[in-house]
C-alpha cells in the first residue's frame, strides 16, 4: 500500500470512530455511572465515558472514564453486580 491510501485508510477509520461515537453517546446520558451512581450527562460522555458492561437489570453500563481509572474496587460501586 502507499502512504496515500493508508493515510486514507486511517482517516476513514478515525471519521467512523467518531460517527460511531456521536451516535452512541447520547444512549448512555441519563444513566447512572456504573462506579460512583451520578447520571451521566452529555458534557459527562464528551469528557470520557466508558462502556462497562450491563448491571443487573441494565439500571447501568456506562461510567465516567475517571471513575473507570481510579481503581475503586468493584465491590464498592454504585451497581457492581453484573448482568445475567
Amino acid at each position: 500500500m502507499s502512504a496515500t491510501h493508508d493515510q486514507t485508510d486511517e482517516n476513514f477509520l478515525t471519521l467512523s470512530k467518531e460517527r460511531a461515537r456521536r451516535l452512541i453517546l447520547p444512549m448512555y446520558a441519563g444513566e447512572p455511572c456504573r462506579v460512583c451512581g451520578r447520571l451521566l450527562t452529555m458534557a459527562d460522555l464528551e469528557a470520557g465515558a466508558v462502556f462497562a458492561g450491563y448491571s443487573a437489570g441494565n439500571k447501568s453500563r456506562g461510567a465516567h472514564a475517571s471513575c473507570w481509572t481510579a481503581g475503586v474496587p468493584k465491590s464498592a460501586w454504585a451497581f457492581p453486580d453484573d448482568a445475567v
